[in-house]
Order: structure tokens, then C-alpha cells, then sequence
């Protein structure tokens, strides 16, 4: 069972109150992963929002080259799985657990029931993944650019795109 107190403390629920969070942990279910544990693959569809309240957990694309391409670790208090709640939508990496880990999981079903059933709910918390959401998009954006700088061969094929921003 998840407690209210320990969604309290994740990046993505700061702009909840206590009602709206002891909802949330009324759907919510907690596990513990030993490392190396895979919890999805890229373009996989997902069924869970997951919340880290230990361990790590690395986003990851796996590359032609072999070594996996790491688009940024999940530390505890932050989310991953946010496509999740877009129907349709698939994982946009892989996530792997890198040390022993405990995740609490949001079923995307109940999440969007309960976002019908409380509006407001569903507003902020859809709001804040958002905001996190490009957050990680311009992150990416920034990896990108860095990687242009070090690949200078790549840089006559991307003439004449103009300026690349997410702001």
C-alpha cells in the first residue's frame, strides 16, 4: 500500500493538495527492483506512470554502434513512463533500473478514471508533467546540439535548418 506522505515528496505531485494525493495513493502500488531490472523498452506501449522513491534509473535509446545512447537518469522524487498517459502513445527510450529500486506505480486506466471524476485532479497533475515533460525535451535538445559540435561531418547535411529551439 502507498501512503499520501510518500507521494508528497515526488517532483511531479508538488502542486497537489492532501485529498488530491491520498487519491492518487488509493490507485497506486509499490514494488522493489533489483538492478538491471528493465522496466520497459523503446516504442513499447506502457500501462504505468512510475514514481521513483529509491534507487536509479537510466533512460536509455539503444544505438547501431552497441553502447546504449543514456538521455538522463531518474534520480528518487522523479517520474518516468510518461507516455504512459498519452492513449496510443509508446515509450520514447528504454528505462533500466541501476541499483536496487523502489518504484511506485499509476496505472494509466485508473489515473484517467480518476481524472474524470476530478477534473481539477487531472488538470494539475496533467499541468505539471507537462511542464516536466518539456523540460526533458529541451534536455534533449541540448544533448543533440552538443553532439552536432562533436560530429562536425554531420554538420553540411543540417545547413539551412535554421535555428533549433523548444522554447
Amino acid at each position: 500500500m502507498v501512503q499520501a506522505d510518500e507521494l508528497s515528496g515526488m517532483h511531479a505531485l508538488q502542486d497537489l493538495d492532501r485529498s488530491q494525493l491520498e487519491k492518487l495513493a488509493a490507485i497506486a502500488t509499490k514494488a522493489e527492483y533489483p538492478a538491471g531490472t528493465v522496466f520497459f523498452r523503446h516504442k513499447q506501449q506502457l500501462t504505468h506512470y512510475n514514481l521513483l522513491l529509491q534507487g536509479s534509473v537510466a533512460l536509455t535509446l539503444d544505438l547501431d554502434e552497441g553502447e546504449p545512447l543514456t538521455l538522463g537518469m531518474v534520480e528518487p522524487g522523479r517520474s518516468f513512463g510518461i507516455s504512459a498517459l498519452i492513449p496510443g502513445k509508446r515509450s520514447t527510450a528504454n528505462a533500466i533500473c541501476q541499483q536496487d529500486s523502489t518504484v511506485i506505480h499509476l496505472s494509466e486506466e485508473k489515473m484517467l478514471e480518476l481524472f474524470e471524476q476530478d477534473g481539477k485532479l487531472g488538470y494539475c497533475f496533467m499541468y505539471r508533467v507537462l511542464r516536466i515533460f518539456k523540460s526533458r525535451m529541451n534536455q534533449r535538445t541540448r544533448q543533440f546540439l552538443v553532439s552536432l559540435e562533436q560530429h562536425p561531418e554531420i554538420q553540411p547535411s543540417l545547413e539551412g535548418l535554421g535555428h533549433i529551439s523548444f522554447g
